[in-house]
């Protein structure tokens, strides 16, 4: 008499992994206060019972440059000021200080300041 083992115990094959999917939604969140260089700016994701694909969250940003009038008021900029003004390299890490992921009061993703 010999015993079978189903496939599923198969211990030296490695398992295969379904990451299919039936559906895909896209969500926007805003921050949850007004934006401050003080302080941090905060995302509150709510869980439900959808699974949410952490490698593709991504960050948004829209900005737009204003030039600083003699009598402090902020006006667009005209054609004559757009040949003086450029974007530095890296933009955005002059702006980001520091990114923080938290997942139910768990840091799981820290940058550094370095």
């Amino acid at each position: 008499m010999s015993i079978a083992i189903p496939s599923n115990y198969d211990y030296w094959v490695s398992p295969t992994d379904n990451y299919s999917h039936e559906n895909y939604q896209e969500s926007v969140y805003t921050p949850q206060d007004v934006i401050n260089p003080e302080n941090p700016l905060t995302f509150n994701i709510h869980g439900n019972d959808k699974y949410i694909a952490v490698s593709r969250i991504y960050l948004y940003i829209q900005g737009q440059i204003l030039k600083r009038n003699a009598d402090n008021t902020e006006s667009n900029l005209t054609a004559e000021d757009d040949k003086s003004v450029a974007l530095c390299n890296n933009m955005l890490h002059t702006i980001i200080k520091q990114v923080k992921f938290i997942l139910n009061d768990v840091e799981i993703i820290s940058s550094n300041n370095s």
